[in-house]
């Protein structure tokens, strides 16, 4: 099975990329020159919405992990979203998780991301709770 990635820029510096089939060692050269060419548009804030993905092989927690990197390096991040359990489960192996923001839908993420700039106005404090 193959990898297909469609995405939709909220704005010039915010991207969400649904991702539908498998990331393994066939697909993740193509999900990494994706992602890549995403940064290089000046994208910082990233969503992987894993909704239809079936699938990750240590290939593709690589290329994730490797643009959550280069999102850090610029003071951006990456955000990860209706993981599917097995696909879960990969990353708890792998203790991820704790280092990882996913959330269960973009609502719990929009919820999360409205927390953290009503802290940042009130306070002008970054520190998570």
């Amino acid at each position: 099975m193959g990898l297909s990635i469609l995405h939709e820029p909220q704005d010039p510096k915010s991207t969400t990329a649904t991702l539908s089939g498998q990331i393994n060692g066939q697909t993740s050269g193509r999900l990494d020159r994706e992602l890549r060419g995403l940064l290089q548009q000046g994208v910082c804030s990233l969503v992987l919405d894993l909704a239809q993905v079936d699938l990750v092989s240590s290939a593709g927690v690589g290329v994730i992990l490797n643009t959550r990197k280069l999102l850090k390096q610029r003071e951006g991040d990456l955000a990860l979203v209706n993981l599917q359990p097995q696909v879960e489960r990969a990353f708890e192996v792998m203790s991820l998780l704790p280092k990882l923001n996913i959330f269960n839908n973009v609502q719990e993420l929009d919820e999360y991301l409205i927390k953290i700039q009503d802290r940042i106005r009130e306070e002008g404090s970054l520190a998570d709770d």
